[in-house]
């Protein structure tokens, strides 16, 4: 389960990373038509350049003008990752519920239904991951994505029959 302060760090994380997008393609529009001479194809090539002193002075100068933000804003970025990832962690070693065995302990109901009656877990009820406040309980091992997002159903079972 996220904890408040782990989504809204995620979610900072999320927005950051649209905006820096945003942010290197508007200063590579601006820069390109300020600078005609510009043949980098994007403000990262362009940024690497100018680090590297491929550019006039001129050009290196307006491009780190812009970088400084965008560079801030990944760094911020990284480090709302990177707490997140840490109070997971914590999260996880303070946890004392149990974590059911699908082979020995029923697994109750979740919210999707079963994908099929499998002859690998008969106990359990439910092959998603999930919890409740006496115990909590993995993904079924046999529980597999298709990774096509144009697939209704992209849960599949594959346990042997």
């Amino acid at each position: 389960m996220m904890t408040e302060e782990r989504y809204r760090l995620w979610e900072r994380a999320i927005d950051l990373e649209k905006q820096i997008s945003v942010r290197k393609r508007e200063a590579f529009s601006k820069l390109k038509a300020s600078f005609s001479s510009i043949k980098q194809k994007n403000f990262g090539n362009l940024a690497r350049a100018g680090r590297e002193g491929k550019l006039p002075n001129d050009l290196a100068a307006a491009v780190a003008e812009y970088e400084g933000p965008i560079i801030q804003m990944v760094d911020e970025a990284k480090q709302c990752r990177q707490t997140c990832d840490l109070l997971l962690r914590q999260e996880r070693e303070s946890e004392t519920r149990p974590l059911l065995n699908p082979a020995v302990d029923p697994i109750p109901e979740g919210f999707y239904k079963k994908l099929k009656d499998c002859k690998s877990y008969p106990l359990r009820r439910c092959c998603n991951y999930g919890e409740n406040a006496q115990a909590r309980w993995d993904r079924c091992e046999f529980m597999k994505h298709s990774g096509s997002p144009s697939d209704p159903n992209p849960w599949h079972c594959t346990a042997p029959d």
